[in-house]
């Protein structure tokens, strides 16, 4: 950011609507500290938004969003390429036998990473939407999940370093990108913050939910819950909400008569007006989030210390359980708008539940057949899934605005989607897709043809090859 810009009203006034509240960085106290990390947060703004003093942050991502990139990425067993939706502008961006490439990512604004390694160091390349090598970095272990911040400035990247999970943050506005680990669990799942403050929602250890600052790397627990001696496989998810705010989707286990049961829940960030409550209100309120309340007697005792806590920057959620099931992980991915939630589980795997963000049942699809994955196309309204019927596996489709169901094309999966993806495909449903930008085609790979190929979402349709082998294919987010 130059230094002395004077900057139009409204510029600043969008800017702060991005930078972190009150209450999650009451620990800045002095005023260095703090007009330090509220700087890093406005140059992030003016990196991606590449502002001038008579463009606006918002008028500037308007405009971009009108510039297509459109492209699909394919990794074989030796390259990876991108080239439009019909097969043709075939970029190499790498070409060797030596070398493997994993984790083609699509970035916001048309940016592509991938990891590539023969040996450690592995190393994590950046391309723009023209095929042109921004970074190639090195990192500490061979990541086997890339995942862009909303803003696209920087990457957070998972890997094993032989005794855990390790996750770490690459900040591509830096003078030389570098890879900065920040803690590892086992097993390792989170979401970025939708609205560019540069934070983790955490779900580790299968019993902690916490947010995670990169910047300084500390730490806010939400909630720890027993792991009733097993793992607990499922993303959170972090979304914006139509009023402006966002919600919180996780899991967390507990016991009741003696069988454990698994809640999914959504979650609120809570701020003074919580203060307004009634006392039982806040007292399940502050037991949820771990906060000891046996001094507690009336009203005001609770609010006291719910003021109390927040002003000392703890991090309050107000959550609702939205379904419980007994026994059995389940898997559970929001629509990208967070309105509707698509939910299948272990004791139920013919079929998936859409519910309302209230925890209603919206509809139930499938019921036939065993259904090994599901994804929300871009506008929320397709709920793409694969059944496996008793010989294959063939696509299907969910039309919510229509309210109907039918079956796609039969493919033969590659291993790559069937080891890598669909066993973690609640996690991946926050970084990658297989839709197009305008929610009209899908793009996959089939190991029985070898091919890449293009499918229409309409009933009937059929798929298209782009004449292209391939390991796996991502569609461009614009």
């Amino acid at each position: 950011m130059a230094e002395g810009c004077s900057l139009p009203t409204e510029i600043i006034a969008h800017i702060i609507q991005f930078l972190p509240p009150r209450e999650l960085v009451a620990e800045w106290r002095d005023l260095s500290q703090s007009e330090s990390l509220w700087k890093r947060h406005v140059e992030d703004a003016f990196s991606c938004a590449r502002l001038s003093k008579q463009q606006s942050y918002q008028s500037y991502f308007q405009e971009r969003s009108k510039v297509k990139s459109n492209r699909i990425a394919i990794t074989t067993n030796d390259q990876l390429l991108t080239c439009l939706p019909d097969g043709s502008d075939k970029k190499v961006l790498l070409d060797s036998d030596e070398f493997k490439f994993q984790q083609p990512t699509w970035g916001p604004t048309g940016t592509l990473a991938v990891t590539q390694y023969k040996r450690r160091p592995a190393t994590v390349a950046v391309y723009n939407a023209q095929g042109e090598l921004l970074h190639n970095i090195e990192t500490s272990s061979v990541p086997f999940y890339i995942y862009w911040s909303p803003c696209g400035t920087r990457l957070s990247l998972l890997g094993s370093n032989g005794m855990g999970v390790v996750l770490s943050c690459i900040d591509l506005l830096a003078d030389r990108p570098k890879e900065v680990v920040l803690n590892d669990a086992r097993p390792y799942f989170y979401s970025w913050s939708p609205d560019n403050r540069g934070l983790f929602l955490c779900h580790r250890d299968s019993s902690v939910l916490d947010l995670l600052n990169p910047e300084d790397r500390k730490i806010k627990q939400i909630q720890r819950y027993p792991v009733y001696g097993r793992q607990m496989w499922m993303a959170p998810f972090w979304l914006s909400n139509k009023e402006g705010g966002s919600d919180l989707f996780y899991c967390n286990m507990g016991a009741k008569e003696g069988r454990e049961h698994i809640n999914l829940n959504i979650g609120h960030f809570l701020d003074s007006s919580c203060l307004d409550k009634t006392g039982k209100e806040l007292r399940e309120i502050l037991r949820d989030n771990g906060v000891d309340v046996s001094s507690c007697v009336e009203t005001n005792d609770y609010k006291e210390l719910m003021r109390e806590k927040m002003e000392r920057g703890d991090v309050l959620v107000e959550k609702k359980t939205l379904r419980s099931w007994e026994g059995g992980n389940i898997t559970f991915i929001p629509s990208p708008d967070g309105e509707k939630i698509a939910i299948t589980s272990e004791m139920d795997q013919d079929s998936i539940d859409i519910v309302g963000r209230g925890g209603e049942i919206v509809c139930t699809v499938g019921g036939s057949h065993s259904i090994i994955g599901f994804f929300w196309s871009p506008d929320s309204n397709v709920l793409l899934f694969i059944e496996h019927r008793s010989r294959e596996l063939r696509w299907c489709v969910y039309n919510v605005r229509e309210k109907r169901e039918y079956s796609l094309s039969a493919f033969t999966p590659t291993r790559v989607l069937l080891e890598h993806y669909l066993p973690f495909m609640a996690q991946y449903a926050q970084n990658i897709t297989f839709f197009s930008p305008d929610s009209k085609y899908f793009v996959y790979t089939c190991a029985r043809k070898n091919d890449t190929l293009v499918h229409p979402v309409e009933e009937g349709s059929a798929p298209l090859s782009l004449g292209h082998e391939g390991q796996f294919a991502t569609w461009s987010r614009m």
